[in-house]
């Protein structure tokens, strides 16, 4: 008899103590990373048309390269997983590009926002504006970015917070378009395809939008 109080109370300790273990696993792995979602290496490629986990849908673009950088484009130091990824338009010959940072700090974050509207402000021309954008199904929507230009470069920045849940850390600073000036007489029809791609207006929470340079004055 006591042998089998013995086993019984050894069974209770034993699926308490499983239950306890399963319960730090959720609190300190599964809900700060959130459930289903991949590691940051892979996370910081998200918005990346062409990229292992978005794919290209305009048939006349294609991928020449996606190269990671220590250096996001014009800012000095920072924390983040950066990106350079580099198209081809077959029918115009017009060479595209997107960049792509990811944080996983919002003070690094925002640090590096703050360089970036530092840079662009006094380097071109940044206007906020309304992207009225439309998927090759139909879907029609609008996003919210930030248009800029100089002799060289002409597209669109876009920050993304918190985009897959409220609980992940995970915040990117974007760029899509023309890689240099022979480009810039196109149509923006190609940037706006490689932003569709992005599937930007497919986020589940947080927000995605313009940059937010008035945070830093």
């Amino acid at each position: 008899m006591d042998r089998h109080l013995q086993k019984k109370h050894f069974a209770i300790i034993a699926a308490v103590s499983g239950i306890v273990i399963v319960c730090l696993f959720l609190i300190f792995v599964v809900l700060p990373v959130g459930p289903g979602l991949p590691p940051p290496d892979i996370r910081k490629d998200w918005f990346i048309p062409g990229s292992d986990i978005k794919s290209i849908e305009n048939s006349s673009i294609y991928l020449l390269g996606v190269e990671e950088s220590t250096d996001f484009p014009f800012i000095s130091d920072q924390n983040g997983l950066c990106s350079h990824t580099e198209y081809r338009d077959t029918a115009t010959r017009a060479r595209l590009m997107t960049e792509s940072c990811y944080f996983e700090d919002f003070d690094n974050f925002l640090q590096a926002q703050c360089e970036l509207c530092n840079y662009l402000s006094s380097h071109g021309s940044i206007i906020p504006v309304l992207l009225h954008m439309k998927t090759p199904d139909g879907y029609e929507y609008t996003l919210s970015a930030t248009a800029y230009s100089t002799d060289t470069f002409q597209g669109y920045f876009i920050v993304a917070e918190r985009p897959f849940i409220s609980s992940s850390e995970d915040y990117f600073i974007l760029y899509y378009g023309y890689l240099d000036d022979a480009s810039l007489r196109y149509s923006e029809e190609r940037v706006h395809s490689l932003i569709n791609d992005a599937s930007l207006y497919a986020t589940r929470e947080g927000s995605v939008g313009k940059l937010d340079c008035e945070r830093c004055d």
